[in-house]
């Protein structure tokens, strides 16, 4: 995100649960709501197994825990940032840095 040149930045999850196709309903849904970011929603279901998607919301609990705030447990992988938000952003993330709370 540090490197990135465009006006948009686009991530996206590796397990096939996001589509990118679907990167031009969330640029229309950013430009008509005038919106700094979006996030998508996936509609493929997650294709990993119980261990993992209990680590995943426990991970979500306690992020809820630690920042006060119930939308913490809705951040997904899947979002569209304005380029200068997503650099920026990127200044401050590192490793073991949750993104969305550094969005937030």
């Amino acid at each position: 995100m540090a490197q990135s040149t465009g006006d948009w930045v686009v991530t996206l999850d590796e397990d096939g649960q996001y589509h990118p196709a679907d990167i031009s309903v969330m640029l229309g849904v950013a430009l008509s709501t005038r919106s700094d970011v979006v996030y998508g929603r996936a509609l493929n279901p997650a294709p990993h197994g119980v261990l993992r998607n209990s680590a995943s919301n426990l991970a979500k609990s306690l992020a809820v825990g630690l920042t006060g705030s119930k939308n913490a447990a809705t951040f997904k992988s899947n979002r569209l940032m304005l380029g200068t938000v997503a650099r920026t952003v990127a200044t401050y993330v590192g490793p073991g840095v949750y993104v969305d709370v550094a969005l937030g």
